[in-house]
């Protein structure tokens, strides 16, 4: 599950040894590698008679000028993803974009014109994503830290909301629960240099436990940390998925579970899975060349195989 060992390791192969099933259901094992059957276990399918609203309304605070795009991929995934309403606050050079390229949306514009500054609490959502293409403007940076002080209920957070919480030191005010999705670069901004991923992962476990939060390393095999000890590497996914906009993906795909009404400690490791098997259909299709927007168009069929 290593970057560094991965030279040493060939084809990777789960077999059963012949173990009793009941002994393995029983021995308690705070490390999963987290397949389909995991994933099976979490997916609620869908009743005949359902509508909209029992799907939760998510929300979506992301986007500066230059950077609509980040806002538009999640926002996207969010509903590719099952959920019921998604509403987009994002600063108000951009609302004509989103709105373009979104019609399904609904669109919050911020006071800011070219970064968020206003952004109010929210209240209405089930669930709210923020950080992609938010940038680190000052004004920014307020707002951010206004935004934690307000909400009290379970956020996903990621990139510069990540980088902006490592600079202004505002971890102490992530609401309990949160879901953080860190690449390497941004975990270590947060958390401290690494000098392998060993260490990196003792940290990962040691920080999820301390501040109550729900953090995924993401990588090859993303790392999912709870705050109950248990951690759950990724099964699903590929290289080509290493493409930008894929990580603003991810964050609409947990902001959906999450909004759904899935519990955090299942949306987190759950929309990871998705998002990766959701790879693994369009990597089939496109190669290497892949989009992020092949991964928002293949969420469908990954949640629909899980469901079967």
């Amino acid at each position: 599950m290593f970057p560094e060992n991965h030279r040493y390791v060939g084809a990777l192969q789960i077999v059963s040894i012949g173990l009793d099933e009941d002994f393995e259901e029983k021995e308690p094992c705070d490390l999963v590698f987290f397949q389909s059957r995991e994933a099976s276990e979490i997916v609620i399918p869908r009743k005949k008679f359902s509508h909209k609203n029992q799907f939760g309304h998510a929300r979506i605070v992301a986007g500066s000028r230059g950077k609509t795009g980040a806002a538009i991929l999640a926002a996207r995934a969010v509903l590719r993803a099952g959920a019921g309403l998604v509403t987009v606050s994002v600063p108000s050079c951009a609302e004509q974009a989103l709105l373009t390229a979104l019609p399904e949306a609904m669109c919050d514009p911020d006071d800011g014109v070219e970064a968020l500054s206003s952004c109010k609490p929210s209240i209405g959502f089930d669930a709210t994503g923020i950080c992609p293409g938010i940038g680190q403007a000052p004004e920014t940076a307020m707002m951010l830290r206004r935004f934690l002080h307000e909400n009290s209920g379970p956020l996903v957070l990621d990139a510069d909301a990540i980088n902006l919480i490592a600079t202004k030191k505002l971890l102490k005010d992530v609401p309990s629960k949160s879901i953080l999705t860190p690449h390497v670069g941004e975990f270590d901004r947060l958390f401290g240099e690494h000098d392998d991923h060993f260490s990196r992962l003792e940290t990962l476990r040691l920080m999820s436990s301390k501040h109550d939060l729900i953090i995924v390393l993401k990588g090859a095999h993303s790392a999912t940390a709870l705050p109950d000890g248990r951690l759950f590497f990724n099964a699903s996914g590929n290289p080509a998925m290493a493409t930008a906009g894929s990580g603003d993906v991810l964050t609409g795909v947990i902001t959906s579970f999450l909004a759904q009404g899935y519990k955090p400690e299942d949306a987190a490791p759950l929309g990871v899975y998705v998002h990766g098997l959701a790879g693994d259909f369009a990597t089939s299709l496109t190669g290497v060349g892949l989009l992020a927007s092949d991964i928002i168009a293949h969420l469908p069929l990954a949640i629909t195989e899980l469901m079967a």
